[in-house]
């Protein structure tokens, strides 16, 4: 277990970069644990996490099944 350094109203709110890295686990221990509790005190937030994590796994298995294709070219205009 890990022990917190920071109070509950010391823990810092996370930004969008920070919440991917949270996704994609490339934090520190430490960070993750705040992380989720900040989560645990922001419903809002942790909505939108999971709507994030959805759409993650959806574009990883798009791109595992050959759904989607890197470079992908805009349509044609059509007139």
């Amino acid at each position: 277990m890990i022990v917190l350094k920071r109070s509950r109203a010391q823990i810092s709110r996370p930004d969008f970069e920070e919440l991917s890295s949270y996704l994609d686990g490339e934090l520190s221990p430490e960070r993750l644990q705040e992380i989720d509790i900040w989560l645990a005190d922001n419903p809002e937030a942790l909505n939108r996490l999971k709507k994030m994590r959805k759409i993650e796994k959806a574009l990883r298995a798009g791109k595992k099944h050959g759904n989607l294709k890197d470079g992908a070219r805009r349509p044609p205009n059509r007139k």
